[in-house]
């Protein structure tokens, strides 16, 4: 009896997913169910509520955020409905994140025209909320880029 060596396998599975443009965190549909359904679905086995759920999604390059290569959404449980999506990325230095977040805020800037800065760090484009920053957090050792563009409830 012979056995089909796992790559094989994973081969296999990987080819029968779906063929479907990806999306970037600026065309997400915010307050809709994500176009592409899960390869199995999530169950909540932990006997408690649990609000959000999250996902990883491969960044596309028509997103204009080279400095990232992926991004998680975050979607209600209750109604399946997008919530936010988010990436991070660490740097060496301060001056490099800097640099990088004036990226992230040009990019968004030409993917949400009608984008308008609310706050330090908040920006606003309709009902959307992005935050981008910069930041070291206690106990950490280098800066981390944030970015995330949600849809309040």
């Amino acid at each position: 009896m012979s056995r089909t060596p796992n790559f094989v396998l994973a081969f296999l599975l990987a080819s029968s997913l779906p063929s479907i443009a990806q999306l970037n965190p600026f065309e997400l549909e915010y307050g809709k169910t994500y176009p592409i359904q899960p390869v199995t679905k999530w169950k909540n086995d932990y006997g408690v509520p649990i609000a959000l759920h999250t996902f990883g999604v491969p960044m596309n390059a028509s997103a204009g955020l080279p400095m990232f290569n992926e991004f998680i959404v975050a979607y209600w449980t209750e109604d399946e409905t997008v919530f936010s999506s988010s990436a991070s990325r660490v740097y060496p230095d301060w001056d490099s994140c800097e640099q990088a977040e004036a990226s992230v805020i040009s990019a968004s800037h030409k993917k949400l025209p009608d984008l308008t800065e609310v706050g330090k760090f908040k920006y606003k484009s309709g009902e959307l909320v992005l935050d981008i920053s910069c930041a070291i957090s206690a106990g950490d050792r280098y800066p981390k880029l944030n970015f995330m563009l949600s849809l309040p409830r």
